[in-house]
């Protein structure tokens, strides 16, 4: 169930949160009113008094957080750990449950809600061409010694898929992330840390305006 109004804001006093969404929120999210009231105001400022913050106006804010090492294709995917109903905008509800997640939650809730982010059909599991993809966004953050290794993406996605793909039936399962993870492999966990970054840069900014 989604909260407040669903229409969009014209002013941030036009918006606020009823005391049934206080109640599940705190709830889902362990805060206290006051805690919530706060990251509302800061969130409504952050979508520029809408009830929602726009693909475009996220696009904004993580351009103020990686102005030289911004690329849209990545951000896609630091978005779609937001958009958790894939309806292309974030909602107060959703930043407010990802972030308390992504914040104080195990290593395996952070974990599962990256591989959802990376797994684009929504169809359980990450294919080879699904990591060609994602490597092409993050190779240019891909420190140089590491290129000296593994000099073409093709090369640093193989060896992604060997670290993860342990049952080597030519897929990644959220299973296998987060087990690689957990087993510190090392280009995976570079790879989820680069998303995790921008992920809590993006909150930050949000968050604290």
């Amino acid at each position: 169930q989604r909260m407040g109004n669903n229409q969009a804001c014209h002013h941030v006093q036009a918006c606020s949160l009823s005391s049934w969404d206080m109640k599940v929120l705190g709830e889902q999210t362990q805060l206290t009113t006051e805690q919530i009231k706060e990251t509302f105001t800061r969130f409504q400022e952050a979508s520029r008094g809408g009830d929602r913050i726009s693909r475009r106006k996220f696009s904004n804010i993580m351009h103020q957080c990686f102005p030289r090492t911004h690329k849209t294709e990545l951000e896609d995917y630091i978005f779609r750990l937001y958009d958790v109903d894939s309806k292309g905008a974030i909602d107060f509800q959703e930043f407010l449950i990802i972030s308390t997640i992504m914040n104080g939650g195990s290593m395996q809730s952070k974990l599962r809600q990256v591989f959802r982010a990376f797994d684009t059909d929504k169809v359980g599991f990450i294919c080879k061409s699904d990591l060609l993809k994602i490597v092409n966004q993050v190779y240019h953050l891909v420190p140089e010694d590491q290129k000296q290794k593994l000099s073409t993406q093709e090369m640093f996605a193989d060896e992604l898929m060997t670290e993860m793909d342990k049952n080597e039936d030519g897929v990644i399962r959220e299973d296998e992330l987060v087990a690689a993870v957990l087993r510190s492999e090392h280009l995976t966990t570079m790879l989820v840390n680069k998303i995790m970054i921008r992920f809590h840069c993006a909150c930050h900014k949000i968050s604290t305006g």
